[in-house]
């Protein structure tokens, strides 16, 4: 029997002194979803987790309806 193995990592790279990315695994659905985040902009991770939010929650309702 296979399985999935999923991971993520981000990093704030050279520029920020803080990380404005946001991702989220779900092995059991098959879903893995990174929003980069919006360097410089004010909110930026604020954005990003949003979006991981309900992009997560539609793609979740969609394969389990």
């Amino acid at each position: 029997m296979s399985s999935l193995r999923m991971a993520g990592k981000t990093d704030t790279g050279m520029v920020r002194d803080h990380n404005e990315d946001c991702f989220h695994v779900v092995p059991e659905s098959g879903i893995a979803i990174l929003a980069d985040g919006m360097g410089g902009h004010l909110a930026g991770e604020v954005a990003s987790a949003m979006a991981i939010d309900q992009v997560t929650h539609h793609l979740i309702n969609a394969f389990t309806a």
